[in-house]
């Protein structure tokens, strides 16, 4: 059991970032797979977005990602001290 939670861990660090949307700067709720097998993403921009990133994926707060998703927060909430967001 445990090594396959391990397993399974390192697969969604690994895929991390597919779940990653350069262009906007964050990383997707998630996606969903069509009856077409297209991939319907959730590009919902909300402060899950970090915790989900930051929680599961075992990335640091360093990382150009993570960075990139605090100053896209706080642009768009104006909720996030300026202190957090390191610059890139």
């Amino acid at each position: 059991m445990m090594l396959s939670m391990k397993r399974t861990a390192e697969q969604i660090r690994d895929n991390m970032g597919k779940l990653y949307n350069e262009e906007g700067g964050y990383f997707v709720k998630g996606f969903l797979l069509q009856e077409d097998g297209q991939l319907q993403y959730d590009n919902t921009l909300d402060i899950s977005s970090l915790y989900g990133a930051f929680m599961y994926s075992g990335m640091v707060m360093t990382t150009l990602e993570l960075k990139a998703l605090l100053n896209r927060l706080r642009s768009a909430f104006l909720i996030l001290p300026k202190w957090w967001c390191a610059p890139l």
